[in-house]
């Protein structure tokens, strides 16, 4: 179940995805990240998809990577960041 994003079923061809942390600006946390990259990953084998469309909910698109979640990890953390997998 998506927590951090609202998905828009496809509409002539258009995917569209809103990323929802509006407490945080939609900051760019773990959880969100791994649920765009999930939710990217289907639309890309869905025949139905031709276009996504990302936006961000309330005052901002994004805030740029999550602050407070990166301050919480020590040197290892930051070297172990499961955000990058995301991206590989």
């Amino acid at each position: 179940m998506l927590t951090t994003l609202k998905i828009t079923p496809p509409l002539e061809g258009v995917l569209c995805i809103t990323l929802n942390r509006p407490e945080a600006l939609n900051a760019l946390n773990t959880q969100l990240l791994g649920e765009l990259a999930d939710t990217l990953n289907s639309a890309e084998s869905d025949d139905k998809v031709r276009v996504v469309v990302i936006t961000g909910s309330a005052k901002a698109f994004a805030a740029g990577a999550d602050i407070n979640e990166m301050a919480e990890r020590d040197l290892v953390g930051m070297l172990e960041d499961p955000r990058q997998h995301h991206w590989a």
